[in-house]
């Protein structure tokens, strides 16, 4: 195998990795807030608190952010260039509401995964950004696309990405002096 075509393999292989971390945090992130009706009240709350929108524009709001969430997925199943990119963009509104919120210093959760208490902080922010610089690995790095079992051992390496991504909270809890 020539130089540029394992390059050019190994730009399939990370780009589609960063899909899937992508795709996989997009899931397991609207599948937390629709499980059940506590879980999406919560998350139809958190707009509300968050945003600063009037409740009827809230409920309007939080199902199109769950219905993009979805459709990222979608996009990275047929392997559409808009994946990333949709992806980009909503990350990019989320950075936004978590960092005005964070400025505010509200006291409120983000629940974006799952009911949480834990408040809006500079983690949230950094996580963001950190997928937001994932999903640009997408974006840039697609090339060819990958035969099923590329794709299989892609998946193998998303999971526990996604995982540290989904946990990022508790992770840094871990990390986080506790009060005398």
């Amino acid at each position: 195998m020539s130089t540029a075509k394992f390059r050019l393999m190994i730009r399939a292989y990370l780009g589609t990795v960063a899909a899937l971390v992508i795709a996989g945090v997009f899931l397991v992130s609207a599948a937390g807030k629709i499980r059940n009706p506590g879980a999406y009240r919560g998350f139809r709350t958190s707009v509300t608190d968050l945003t600063g929108l009037p409740p009827g524009p809230a409920r309007l709001t939080a199902p199109a952010v769950i219905g993009a969430e979805l459709l990222v997925v979608a996009l990275v199943a047929i392997r559409s260039v808009t994946a990333p990119i949709l992806a980009l963009l909503l990350l990019t509104a989320f950075t936004v509401v978590l960092g005005r919120a964070r400025t505010r210093a509200t006291d409120r959760p983000c629940n974006c995964f799952f009911a949480s208490t834990s408040p809006v902080g500079t983690r949230h922010v950094v996580r963001n950004i950190v997928l937001m610089l994932v999903g640009a690995a997408a974006l840039a790095l697609r090339t060819m696309p990958l035969a099923p079992g590329g794709w299989a051992m892609a998946a193998l390496a998303a999971g526990p990405l996604v995982a540290v991504v989904v946990y990022w909270d508790t992770l840094a809890d871990l990390f986080t002096p506790m009060a005398a």
